[in-house]
């Protein structure tokens, strides 16, 4: 029994990993926008939930998954400042900051399982901003990582059953983030959030200047494309540039003006859930303040000639 606990121990481990890869993946490309002040303090909550759920089960293959993700959560953190931003920090988020503060001094006062109780407390707050972002449609979440860190947690959860020495306290921490990342692609799913279509990018970014046009009609085409709820084919769809300069000046912001000319099968969810979508996949390429206007005109394209801000 000790070697299969030990061996789904080293799974959920694995498992934790491989989400956090795939998260930093899309750091790495540009399709995900970290803060770093967010993950500065989800470093801070996984650090100080490993050491006290360590002391408290006093088990390193209960631990273990929590002990990697203090490492890949400075990991992620580090890239976040290379690839990211630093922004202020969400209320909740500083809720969540102040929580895991105050249980070092539960600790100092009680003992680990008690200080242990506050960081999970202080986990949940610093879920609020994402649910809350998920329910507005400020972002769409991808669900692949969100599934895998839960079902780690899952796992982690058997190890204890497994590893089972009657201290309710060790089930609190798999339990509780397995049930908070779950939570996120479900809560995306009743929103309308999920799947967000993705285009791969692999290998278009290096498109000279001279051919940023053409690359950014492409990549919009296709997000519209790969929305089966519009009923919308390439062809149907134009895409125009009022302003070049950003052709030579790559730093300038940029209007993209894009014209539909068949009636699309919509809602004001599904256009809503196209516009998050294109947000999300050219805001690795456009520069802060860059517009994109869809125009949903049905007849044939005709010239535009406003220009960006």
């Amino acid at each position: 029994m000790n070697l299969v606990s030990i061996f789904l121990a080293i799974i959920s481990g694995l498992g934790h990993t491989w989400a956090y890869v795939d998260y930093n993946k899309k750091v790495a490309t540009g399709k995900t926008t970290p803060n770093g002040a967010t993950w500065a303090i989800w470093a801070t909550l996984a650090l100080a939930s490993s050491t006290s759920y360590v002391t408290a089960s006093g088990d390193f293959w209960k631990s273990i998954i929590s002990i990697i993700n203090v490492v890949l959560c400075i990991w992620t953190f580090v890239g976040s400042l290379c690839k990211g931003k630093f922004k202020e920090p969400d209320v909740m988020e500083l809720v969540a900051l102040f929580l895991g503060v105050l249980s070092i001094i539960v600790w100092k006062a009680s003992d680990a399982a008690n200080a242990n109780i506050v960081v999970q407390i202080a986990i949940i707050f610093g879920f609020v901003p994402t649910w809350r972002a998920v329910c507005q449609k400020h972002q769409c979440e991808h669900p692949k990582p969100w599934w895998i860190w839960s079902m780690s947690y899952c796992v982690a959860t058997l190890v204890v059953y497994l590893r089972w020495r009657g201290q309710w306290i060790d089930l609190l921490y798999p339990v509780n983030c397995a049930l908070l990342h779950a939570s996120v692609p479900l809560l995306a799913s009743t929103k309308g959030g999920l799947p967000m279509p993705i285009v791969d990018v692999k290998g278009l970014s290096e498109k000279t200047k001279t051919g940023r046009h053409e690359l950014f009609s492409y990549l919009i085409k296709r997000v519209i494309a790969s929305i089966p709820e519009l009923g919308l084919k390439e062809e149907h769809i134009t895409v125009f540039f009022p302003s070049y300069q950003y052709l030579s000046r790559p730093d300038k912001e940029v209007a993209i003006i894009v014209q539909l000319h068949q009636k699309p099968k919509r809602t004001d969810e599904v256009m809503k859930r196209m516009s998050d979508a294109l947000r999300n996949q050219m805001k690795c390429f456009l520069p802060a303040g860059s517009l994109i206007e869809v125009e949903p005109i049905f007849s044939n394209p005709k010239h535009c000639s406003s220009t960006a801000e």
